[in-house]
C-alpha cells in the first residue's frame, strides 16, 4: 500500500512538473529522479534507459545532471544506498539480500560503498541501529 501510494506520488508530481516545462525542453532534473526513485528495486537503472524515458539523448541525461553538480551514476549510487542504510536499520534481512534487493553485485561491493558513504561497515551500523545509538 505504501508502496503504490509513494508511486503514485511521484508520478503525480512528474507530471505536474513536466506541465509546466516548455514544448521540447530537456525534463527537469526532479522528473528523472523520480523516475529513477521509482524504478530502483525494479530494474536497471542506467543513462540509456534514463534517456529513453524522457526521449533525450544520453548525453542530455548527463548534462542535466551535471549541471545541477552530480553525475547520473552518483545520484543512483546514493539512492540505492540510502535504500540499504534504511534496510539494515530495520534488520530483518541479511547484508548480502540487501545489497543485491539495491543493486550492489555483492555483499563485498556494498559494504565498501557504504562505509566510503556513512564511515563505518554495515555490519556496525546494524549493530549501532539495534542497539539505539
Amino acid at each position: 500500500g505504501l508502496s503504490a501510494a509513494r508511486r503514485a506520488a511521484l508520478e503525480l508530481l512528474a507530471a505536474a512538473i513536466a506541465s509546466r516545462s516548455p514544448e521540447g525542453s530537456a525534463p527537469p532534473l526532479a522528473i528523472m529522479q523520480a523516475w529513477i526513485e521509482q524504478r530502483l528495486q525494479a530494474g536497471e537503472v542506467t543513462p540509456t534507459a534514463i534517456a529513453a524515458a524522457h526521449a533525450m539523448s544520453v548525453r542530455s541525461v548527463y548534462r542535466v545532471f551535471e549541471e545541477a553538480g552530480d553525475t547520473v551514476g552518483g545520484f543512483v549510487r546514493a539512492r540505492r544506498l540510502d535504500r540499504g542504510h534504511r534496510d539494515l536499520a530495520a534488520g530483518a534481512d541479511s547484508i548480502s539480500q540487501i545489497a543485491l534487493r539495491w543493486g550492489f553485485s555483492d555483499a563485498s561491493h556494498f559494504a565498501r560503498a557504504f562505509r566510503a558513504q556513512y564511515g563505518c561497515p554495515p555490519r556496525d551500523y546494524r549493530f549501532r541501529a539495534a542497539a539505539g545509538h
